[in-house]
């Protein structure tokens, strides 16, 4: 018989044919079973179709793909080869959208730098494997509150020196979506510094009618509600 000539009587019609549950291949018969001895086959993965990996290594058949495996819906053959299975050509490509904290998490791989931006969002929603740097910066899933970790004049511009007083967190009045104009809050500023603000530039001062006094605005008016004032003789 002409090598390679196996399927023209072994067609399932002349004689038995390939078994429905054959390994997917376009290799020849001959490449792996002899006449003298149909098995065991000498196997040889020359010839199995590409992608087709897990059809044999599903853990039944052959080996499959262990528990520990990093996430990911790639063909084998898209980073391992039958001539070496390790070391393995990774190509992110099959990975799933928002597993990177799988393998980056500092033993399988580089995790999260210790001075990263404080943030749950997943690694891809700013990073690319095509290139880590730079990112496309997006403040979602930045933890509120925490503005200051990035904006703090080093890593991101910080507060002005011009800002007025406040110990309140910069979202509280600001928005990613746009810094100005700002949602003024009252929350957080320091008692006792309202004219820090209202010194009639910043903000409206104290009207030039006045009654004469050293006090605080706060000691006698409220944010909720200028007027009517408590009245305290103090000061």
């Amino acid at each position: 018989m002409t090598p390679g000539t196996c399927a023209t009587c072994h067609n399932g019609t002349t004689a038995r044919g390939k078994a429905s549950n054959h390994l997917p291949t376009t290799a020849a018969c001959d490449q792996c079973h002899r006449t003298s001895g149909w098995t065991p086959a000498t196997f040889s993965h020359a010839g199995i179709a590409s992608g087709t990996c897990a059809t044999c290594h599903n853990g039944t058949t052959a080996r499959g793909k262990a528990s520990n495996h990093l996430p990911t819906t790639a063909a084998c053959d898209q980073c391992h080869r039958t001539t070496g299975w390790t070391p393995a050509t990774f190509s992110h490509t099959g990975i799933t959208p928002g597993t990177c904290a799988t393998c980056h998490n500092g033993t399988t791989a580089r995790g999260k730098a210790s001075n990263h931006v404080p943030t749950t969002a997943s690694c891809d929603e700013c990073h690319r494997t095509t290139g880590w740097t730079p990112a496309t910066f997006s403040h979602a899933s930045v933890t509120p509150g925490t503005c200051a970790t990035c904006h703090n004049g080093t890593t991101a511009r910080g507060k002005a020196s011009n800002h007025l007083p406040t110990t309140a967190a910069c979202d509280q009045c600001h928005r990613t979506s746009g810094w100005t104009p700002a949602t003024f809050s009252h929350a957080g500023i320091a008692s006792g510094t309202c004219a820090t603000c209202h010194n009639g530039t910043t903000a409206r001062g104290k009207a030039s009618n006045h009654l004469p006094t050293t006090a605080a605005c706060d000691l006698c008016h409220r944010t909720t509600g200028w007027t009517p004032a408590t009245f305290t003789h103090a000061g």
